[in-house]
């Protein structure tokens, strides 16, 4: 069966359903960009303790893995903000949507400004996006 990206982007009716979507997709881009560091995990076969935090680890703490541990951390991230966003929609929640949409504008902008070459910029159409769905509630 074909399902084209038209398809995928009808079923995708709201912001948090959109959030979601990104989450997955976070994953997805995740471990296909960093396969190296994730094999070479994987190749160690440690997880614990194996990503650095720079003040009382300090191994690992400016490669590839500390790299994707944080790229790959932001999945379940966004997939749970997607659904918290999603239930105030539901609920009628007007005000949630309009001050998570202020947010999630200034972090996007933000964010764009040290990553510009990602999917940053996109970030301030999804809060504009939860600010009008917001404002018809």
């Amino acid at each position: 069966m074909y399902v084209s990206l038209t398809t995928v982007a009808r079923g995708i009716d709201s912001p948090g359903r959109a959030l979601m979507a990104m989450g997955c997709g976070h994953v997805a881009w995740g471990l296909f960009a960093y396969r190296k560091p994730l094999a070479e995990l994987a190749r160690e076969g440690r997880i614990a303790d194996s990503v650095g935090d720079g003040i009382f680890q300090r191994a690992h703490t400016q490669d590839g893995r500390a790299a994707a541990f944080w790229f790959l951390f932001a999945a379940p991230m966004m997939g749970l903000l997607g659904h918290m966003i999603g239930a105030a929609e539901e609920r009628g929640d007007a005000r949630a949507l309009r001050q998570s949409g202020r947010a999630v504008i200034g972090l996007g902008a933000i964010s764009s400004v040290f990553i510009p070459r990602s999917g940053f910029p996109a970030v301030p159409l999804l809060g504009w996006w939860m600010i009008r769905r917001g404002r018809r509630l």
